[in-house]
């Protein structure tokens, strides 16, 4: 079941990379194609290398390699990204046009991705925060926030 799963998401990562590429052809933005590309490269390397740890080291070690490895890197990745996109939407949406207007669409989306980053770092911080609580409780090497 577990590469199964396995598969999937490669799957996935690898439709949206390729959709990238498709888009960023037609509309000849060199950003999107890079990104296109290495998403796909990534996502296929990535589910190659899943599907032989899976193999090799059994369903385990699958699970654990993946939310010991990619799970952060993808975290940090989508954080970003967000605040990448976030920025630079709002930096365009707040420059006024030629009639003197704010494009309020790239002003929503950019408020948008910053609060999403915000929430990509609280899904961090707060279960982490309630682990370390919790193990600092018992009586053995307490670990203590200030």
């Amino acid at each position: 079941m577990e590469i199964i799963v396995c598969i999937l998401i490669g799957a996935a990562l690898i439709t949206a990379g390729v959709m990238l590429v498709i888009n960023g052809g037609k509309r000849q933005q060199k950003p999107m194609l890079i990104g296109g590309w290495v998403l796909t490269i990534a996502a296929i390397v990535g589910t190659i290398v899943g599907v032989i740890l899976f193999a090799g080291l059994g369903e385990q070690s699958l699970t654990s390699a993946f939310i010991t490895y990619a799970f952060p890197a993808l975290m940090f990745i989508g954080f970003v990204v967000a605040i990448g996109l976030g920025v630079g939407n709002l930096v365009k949406g707040y420059q006024k046009d030629q009639d003197g207007n704010l494009n309020t669409n790239k002003i929503i989306a950019g408020w948008a991705l910053l609060i999403l980053a915000i929430v990509l770092v609280l899904a961090i911080v707060i279960p982490l925060t309630i682990v370390f609580d919790q193990q600092s409780s018992g009586d053995a090497n307490e670990i203590r926030f200030m």
